[in-house]
């Protein structure tokens, strides 16, 4: 939802209010950065949530995008690399490389 918002209001000239976005956000960095203390912090699932983390700042043109595509790479990396990825998850490893 918050991409979506994000993404709309960078699109119209009528701004959505942010507020339900940034609440979206704030839990879902909450639920992330818990999971990746645990044992499976390198799941598709935690790299595809960092994904949408790094789109949501990217849209909104915040510095704190680099954070989360580091943090892609280095998770990629610890996987084996976007080929490994790609050997059992061919989606995720195709959009790890747009």
């Amino acid at each position: 939802m918050a991409v979506c918002i994000t993404a709309l209001n960078a699109l119209c000239k009528q701004q959505k209010d942010t507020t339900k976005a940034v609440g979206h956000i704030t839990h879902s960095l909450r639920l992330v950065n818990a999971r990746l203390s645990g044992s499976h912090a390198l799941s598709n699932e935690n790299i595809a949530a960092v994904m949408v983390m790094w789109l949501y700042e990217w849209f909104r043109g915040r510095h704190q995008c680099s954070v989360h595509f580091d943090g892609l790479v280095r998770m990629a990396e610890l996987r084996g690399g976007v080929a490994e990825i790609g050997r059992t998850t061919p989606k995720l490893a195709q959009k790890l490389l747009r």
